[in-house]
Parts: C-alpha cells; sequence; structure tokens
C-alpha cells in the first residue's frame, strides 16, 4: 500500500500556520469540510508522484468517472489516540479459524482504524473497522488457525499524529471502472481545487463497483514525528 502527501497539500498545511501564500489558501479557526474522490489507475499499490494535481493525476492516473460517481464530504478530527507503534498488547479471546476476516479481542481500548495488527502467527494487518464487542475487522483473511490466548499486539506504522474522517459512501448506478484507491481534496467537485493526499485501500483490494454496490471508504492520514 502507498500513500502521499501532495505538494500543494503540503503548502495547504503550511498556509494553514500561516507560513507562506501559495495558493491563497485563507487558515481557519474551525474544522474545514474536505473531500474524498475514488482513484483509478495503477495497480492498487502505487499512487500519483507528489506533482499531482486535480487537473492532471500523471500517468495512467485519474479520478473515478463511472455512473453515480461523486466526491463526498468528510470532517476530520484527531484520533483520541496520538498514533503509536505500540498501543495494545493483548490476546485473542476465541479461537479464530483459518479464512475468518473478523476476530474478538480480550480489549480493544485504544484501537483505531488504519493501525497495524499482528494477530498470532499472521503476517502484519490492517484494522479496517470495529464493529464494537471487541471485535476487529482485518484488512485480509487469516491464513492459519489461531488458539484462544494467542498474542495481538496492534499501533499504527510510524509514531506520529493520526486524524481520522467521518466515513463516507459511493454508491454506483453502473459499472464502474476498478478503484485502486482515494484521495482527499478541498472542493466537492471540478478541478480549481487542490489535491492533498492519496493513498491506496488498506485491504489492497482494487474494488469494481457495479450498479447498486456501494463503497465505503473511512479516509485516514497521519504525519510521522
Amino acid at each position: 500500500m502507498a500513500q502521499i502527501f501532495t505538494n500543494e497539500g503540503l503548502d495547504v498545511i503550511f498556509n494553514q500556520l500561516s507560513i507562506g501564500t501559495s495558493g491563497s489558501f485563507t487558515p481557519s479557526a474551525t474544522p474545514v469540510t474536505y473531500y474524498v474522490g475514488l482513484l483509478t489507475g495503477g495497480a492498487g499499490s502505487t499512487v500519483p508522484a507528489s506533482t499531482a494535481t486535480l487537473s492532471a493525476f500523471g500517468g495512467s492516473f485519474a479520478e473515478q468517472t463511472g455512473s453515480g460517481y461523486a466526491r463526498q464530504a468528510t470532517t476530520f478530527t484527531l484520533s483520541g489516540t496520538s498514533a503509536t507503534t505500540s498501543v495494545l498488547s493483548t490476546t485473542l479471546s476465541a479461537s479464530t479459524s483459518i479464512g475468518a476476516w473478523v476476530v474478538t479481542l480480550t480489549s480493544t481500548t485504544g484501537l483505531a482504524i488504519g493501525m497495524n495488527i499482528t494477530v498470532g502467527t499472521e503476517s502484519v494487518k490492517v484494522i479496517t473497522g470495529l464493529p464494537g464487542g471487541n471485535q476487529v475487522v482485518l484488512s485480509s483473511a487469516l491464513g492459519a488457525n489461531q488458539s484462544s490466548g494467542a498474542t495481538v499486539t496492534a499501533g499504527d506504522a510510524v509514531n506520529g499524529q493520526k486524524a481520522i474522517g467521518s466515513q463516507v459512501t459511493f454508491t454506483a448506478t453502473g459499472t464502474w471502472t476498478a478503484s485502486t484507491g482515494y484521495f482527499i481534496t478541498n472542493v466537492a467537485s471540478g478541478t480549481s481545487g487542490k489535491t492533498l493526499f492519496f493513498a491506496n485501500f488498506a485491504d489492497l483490494t482494487t474494488p469494481q463497483l457495479g450498479a447498486n454496490d456501494t463503497l465505503k471508504v473511512t479516509p485516514t492520514w497521519l504525519m510521522s514525528n
């Protein structure tokens, strides 16, 4: 999975701190509404270069154009837990069979969507959902049976500060080309705004929606320190 803050996105961040005037972005004292768009092109493990703009993503990358597609509004809030590489060490509360996408832990205190998680002998996965009841949705299915009491560790890939946006839903009214990730922009439509951030999906999938299919995205970004 890849992710990147664009050059013009970093300009916006500096402007928010009243540093420079690039792009005439006006600092705001209250949460700003941003918009989530879907990315096409690439293989689901790459994103556009840092020079990408709304009018030119570059290479094979482009914005989704399927029937019924529209950017979706989101508002970011700081995570209740600052990004950390070791936020939780706990255990599985019940044996879980190979192929399961959901596991139940003894505790999920401090966890957040987007964190890395290691369950027993599994390779590192990403938390894509926290439905409650100490359950965790994984970015891919278990590759082996895991016993009750198996060690579970979780945290972010790097230390820093993380913000999670409100979940958005895309609904197709026809067949779309495959989506390979998402991007954040400051305009609801058109190319007059700025791209801030690109990322692939945490589970490395490239979903291709058909009529009446939906795709939910919880945009997450982390600034490392």
